[in-house]
């Protein structure tokens, strides 16, 4: 029997096809007869590959939101070429319920939910039976001449005790290939599987409200040493909470091990434990002083109690959080907060209360605001209607040379969140991760709090006002873009819900010069835009906080030179450095927490390198390397050592004797 595979992806190597693979060998009848031919795992589907795929006997298709169109065509496609082949899909956007679906999708045969693998090998054996036989399997959707029949679902989890398939020479071939070629990749790696949460925006498939069925020792041990055999750069753990089990702090310490004996894996990115905080400290921090890590997420999702009551999420203790995030700051350990807007309950207000609150908790690095998308199986999607949803249908992103045909559904409205405050949430969160998380003004509004009060609410809903109504500066012309691109992703179907900037042709002249990307975003456009505006951005500043605030003049002039120089600027040359000197301990304040000393001192920056693993060697006025620099990739999205110099780093000079506190009293 000739098996053949869609799931199409960017970057990642088709872990569920091997998965699928290594269990029906294993388990079903026909065993090591059956044929897997090699998977489709690419968006660049020609008719070749799908006239090969029309001539195998089952075609499988994984099916997720970044490729659930996608695989549909396909399928649709393969069924006109070869009527008899036996389509099957699978996958967390097949729905539970999938009576209409079926009705939807007549070139789909069989759609398997849940975890797939036991179900999967079991209708290989029973494909030549009669339907009475099929009908007996549990978590199958059926295609008969009389409509679709749902079998029942099966309480059973499945055991994790089938072969792994990334030991087994699954993926060899398809490594050598990218090793030939310098592509980068990245290896899906379960240690485990279920979640013991129920968030009810979540559709993680089978792993939700299932106990944690861990993978046995001896499999992991192996697939590590694949990682290190394999030169496996770049690493994916995709457990639903990556230090939730007591032993993975010991699996961090043998993938650390690993990268110190072999030099692999030198990159890994997960999902970690939401409320582990010991477990995930010290996985971060092995991973960090390594330099594999990509980033700790620490979620919340929403601050708002009604909203986390709406979709049963319960967060870890703001205390806690605190504690966590004031660890992190200590060891740097670059960590990010997610939240989703608008949740149920949650207004504009209570939204930017929240990023009020994650930023004084601790958290300078990085707050990355999705927006709200209904999944098929999630709980808020089943029962829509109580919400009151209002929505749009955008296609996720755009390709090389078209846009992907997948789509999903965004949640703009809601009887808490109308459309205009849709956009005033993502405007603040945006202008939040270019002047805050992206340092342009980290300094200046860290100092108010401390000096003043000032809440970051305060400070940047002030500021955004204030230019808004000033369109000729270039604060003021970066939120009019800004606002303009969210209401006409609103307004135009046409326009991708991961790569908005892609229609705009201001955007795209102006980040011509920094590389060809698909997928630059506003952050990396708005800082850049910015950078180049540096002088009359920081002039700009200076007039508004002295009308605003009451600075001692000494002061705010060496505090804005500092927080000015601080930033990456494309002239930079790492074989000269840069000096600079200030009045005042600018350093000591923001990072003891001090007083605030005036102590002549000179600071020099001699970085020569920026990026989580330190890759982007910066070259003087070469502004596509000074891009990788200052913002990074668009894939993998990571802050880590971006946008400015390393404060930590620098070398830094008292020259005045006897230092002074600013403001004596």
């Amino acid at each position: 029997m000739k098996i053949g595979f869609i799931s199409p992806n960017y970057f990642f190597l088709p872990y569920v096809w091997g998965s699928l693979r290594a269990y029906a060998e294993t388990y079903s009848k026909a065993g090591t007869s059956l044929e897997f031919v090699e998977p489709l795992s690419h968006f660049d589907i020609s008719s070749k590959d799908i006239s090969s795929l029309s001539k195998c006997d089952v075609i499988l298709a994984s099916c997720y939101v970044w490729n659930a169109e996608t695989c549909f065509r396909v399928l649709r496609e393969i069924k006109i070429l070869n009527p008899r082949i036996v389509s099957i899909v699978g996958g967390p956007h097949v729905p539970d319920n999938a009576k209409s679906f079926m009705d939807s999708h007549p070139y789909i045969d069989f759609a398997i939910h849940g975890e797939g693998e036991k179900t999967f090998a079991e209708l290989l054996d029973r494909l030549n039976s009669d339907q009475k036989a099929i009908e007996e399997l549990h978590n199958l959707s059926i295609r008969t001449n009389q409509g679709t029949i749902i079998s029942p679902r099966t309480k059973d989890a499945l055991k994790l005790d089938f072969p792994s398939p990334l030991i087994n020479g699954y993926f060899d071939n398809m490594v050598d290939k990218h090793h030939e070629t310098r592509t980068p990749f990245f290896v899906l790696w379960e240690t485990n599987r279920g979640c013991p949460f129920s968030c009810s925006f979540c559709d993680w498939g089978s792993a939700t409200k299932t106990k944690v069925r861990p993978f046995s020792i001896e499999r992991l041990n192996a697939e590590m040493k694949f990682f290190a055999d394999r030169r496996i750069a770049n690493l994916f753990i995709c457990d639903a909470n990556f230090g939730i089990l007591n032993r993975d702090v010991e699996l961090a310490k043998s993938l650390v091990d690993l990268k110190t004996q072999y030099g692999y894996p030198s990159n890994i990115r997960g999902s970690f434990a939401k409320n582990s905080p010991e477990s995930v400290f010290e996985i971060s921090r092995m991973f960090a002083d390594s330099n594999m890590l990509w980033g700790t997420t620490m979620s919340l999702q929403s601050l708002n109690p009604t909203s986390l009551a709406e979709v049963k999420r319960q967060n870890i203790r703001l205390g806690d959080y605190r504690k966590l995030a004031t660890r992190f700051q200590k060891e740097k350990i670059h960590f990010y907060t997610e939240l989703i807007y608008p949740l149920p309950g949650e207004s504009f207000e209570t939204f930017v209360d929240g990023i009020d609150k994650i930023i004084s908790e601790g958290n300078h690095f990085e707050i990355k605001a999705f927006e709200l998308a209904l999944l098929p199986n999630a709980d808020i999607t089943i029962n829509r209607e109580r919400y009151n949803f209002g929505t749009i249908n955008r296609y996720l992103y755009f390709m090389s040379d078209r846009i992907a045909e997948d789509r999903l559904e965004i949640v703009v409205e809601t009887s808490t969140v109308n459309r205009d405050q849709w956009v005033d949430g993502f405007l603040f969160s945006e202008l939040i991760g270019i002047l805050h998380n992206g340092y342009y003004l980290q300094y200046v509004s860290r100092y108010l709090k401390r000096t003043l009060g000032t809440t970051y609410k305060k400070f940047y809903s002030d500021l955004i006002a204030h230019f808004e109504n000033r369109p000729g500066s270039p604060l003021g012309n970066l939120i009019s873009f800004i606002r303009r691109t969210l209401n006409d992703y609103l307004q135009d179907p046409s326009i991708p819900q991961r790569t908005k900037l892609k229609y705009s042709e201001f955007a795209q002249s102006f980040l011509r010069k920094y590389g060809d990307r698909n997928s630059w975003s506003i952050l990396h456009f708005g800082w850049l835009l910015i950078n180049e505006s540096i002088e009359n951005f920081y002039s700009e500043i200076e007039i508004y906080l002295r009308e605003v605030y009451d600075f001692q003049n000494d002061e705010l002039d060496d505090l804005l030179k500092f927080q000015k120089e601080l930033m990456l600027k494309v002239d930079y040359d790492p074989t000269v450095g840069r000096e600079y000197q200030y009045e005042f301990d600018w350093r000591g304040f923001f990072q003891t927490g001090g007083e605030l000393m005036k102590n002549r001192n000179q600071l020099t920056y001699s970085d020569q390198s920026f990026g989580a693993d330190l890759r982007y060697v910066p070259i003087a006025h070469n502004k596509q390397r000074f891009a990788l620099c200052a913002v990074g990739e668009t894939y993998p999205d990571s802050k880590i050592r971006h946008f400015v110099h390393d404060l930590d780093l620098a070398c830094q000079v008292a020259m005045a004797v006897n230092p002074t506190p600013s403001r004596p009293g």
